[in-house]
């Protein structure tokens, strides 16, 4: 083979082994994807029957994000002994510290034989 014919190959492949590390493909050194953004979220939500046949709602707010939030307005399915939605609430939770959270408690008032719930959405405003 000639000697330009050869440089010119090597040059071909020397960039063909190149490439793929200069447009960000596959390495050992890759940069981590972003994963999903944190979400606002309810933990430890309880149902609670207490004498008195009084049935109270609690749990936290917990805020993830680096934004305070000023109200959550958490919408609540409330369920019989058949686990059928028969109703439902709207809790309001305010103040939530960025980074941190705000428990929350709040009567049911419903004439309903109510044995269950569970949180649907929230709404952040």
């Amino acid at each position: 083979m000639p000697p330009t014919r050869r440089a010119f190959l090597g040059t071909w492949l020397l960039l063909a082994a190149l490439l793929p590390a200069a447009c960000g493909g596959r390495g050992d050194a890759e940069a981590p994807e972003a994963g999903p953004e944190p979400t606002v979220h309810v933990a430890d939500f309880t149902f609670q029957q207490l004498p008195g046949d009084v049935r109270v709602l609690t749990g936290r707010v917990v805020n993830p994000t680096d934004t305070p939030i000023a109200h959550a307005q958490l919408q609540v399915s409330l369920f019989d002994a058949d686990n059928r939605r028969i109703g439902s609430m709207i809790i309001v939770v305010d103040d939530i510290p960025a980074r941190g959270e705000q428990a929350f408690r709040e009567v049911i008032d419903s004439d309903e034989d109510i044995r269950g719930a569970r949180v649907r959405s929230i709404l952040v405003f």
